[in-house]
């Protein structure tokens, strides 16, 4: 592994940390019930990212990139696997599984490994090898004692992680590229409103509709800062970070919202992240290691 990109680095950070908070935030719009808010983040992320592309010039990129069928291919692809997420996550949070999504994203890292093992022949060190199987190994004893299959949490981990290698296949700055997915979502998120038969419900306050209306730009600034990162990290500690934002999840589940905090959880929470400390300090290792090399 090559010295780590800064710039992508920070842009990895600043995902993650934002979808740590995403249950707080989602729990604020329970209230608009789940199939409401997914149509919701759908529309609104068309219009601020149509909004972002004007201000910053950017739509010849986005006319550009479309003039490639392999584009159009791996973008609606990428578009089918994010749609499928977003559904499968809010559906999780207002149904009180903000751990067994967390469990998911968990999961998220260890498939991304295996993503970039397959598709972009990835190599990965000794000291990575042992820090993914040691969180592995948390997630197996976690499923193993809980005695049920958490399928909210595979769905989760394995559309994620193959939305990270479909993205890094395109060649298309993150903004544009996020645009066109949703493009692709909007006819949806529109059928999602007009089925659930409101749009803006009667009755809201500002506070509600400002809530409401910015989950277009809490859905699509992660993604640009997460897809922005995969252009500069190597997908295999790219995915390891990812760790982070279900660890957030994690203890907003059971310190804010109460949720069970088992011994499985406790352990698989203790190995996984002595497998991000083993994979970590391998990155760090990387720069001096590149140095001696030359």
């Amino acid at each position: 592994m090559r010295g780590l990109d800064p710039t992508g680095l920070t842009y990895a950070m600043a995902a993650n940390l934002a979808w740590g908070c995403f249950p707080i935030y989602f729990k604020f719009l329970e209230p608009f019930g789940a199939i409401n808010v997914i149509g919701q983040r759908m529309v609104w992320a068309a219009l601020v990212l149509a909004v972002f592309l004007t201000a910053l010039w950017q739509w010849r990129a986005v006319i550009d990139a479309l003039r490639s069928l392999r584009t159009w291919v791996l973008l609606f692809l990428s578009t089918l696997s994010m749609g499928f997420s977003w559904g499968i996550y809010i559906w999780a949070v207002h149904s009180d599984r903000i751990l067994q999504a967390s469990m998911g994203y968990y999961l998220t890292p260890m498939m991304t490994v295996l993503v970039a093992l397959v598709m972009f022949k990835e190599r990965l060190t000794p000291l990575q090898w042992w820090g993914v199987g040691v969180a592995a190994a948390g997630v197996l004893i976690a499923f193993v004692w809980s005695g049920f299959f958490p399928w909210i949490s595979f769905i989760l981990g394995g559309t994620f992680a193959i939305y990270s290698g479909i993205r890094k296949l395109v060649r298309i700055e993150a903004l544009g590229g996020v645009f066109i997915e949703s493009c692709f979502l909007l006819p949806f998120g529109y059928l999602i409103l007009l089925w659930d038969g409101q749009f803006m419900a009667p009755g809201l306050t500002w506070p509600q509709m400002l809530l409401l209306m910015s989950s277009g730009m809490v859905t699509v600034l992660p993604i640009i800062w997460y897809v922005a990162a995969s252009r500069r990290l190597p997908l295999s500690f790219l995915g390891t970070l990812f760790y982070i934002a279900p660890t957030l999840g994690f203890l907003s589940g059971v310190f804010i919202y109460g949720e069970p905090f088992t011994a499985s959880d406790g352990i698989m929470f203790s190995l996984i992240w002595l497998g991000l400390i083993l994979f970590t300090l391998d990155g760090l290792g990387a720069p001096r290691r590149a140095r001696s090399t030359r």
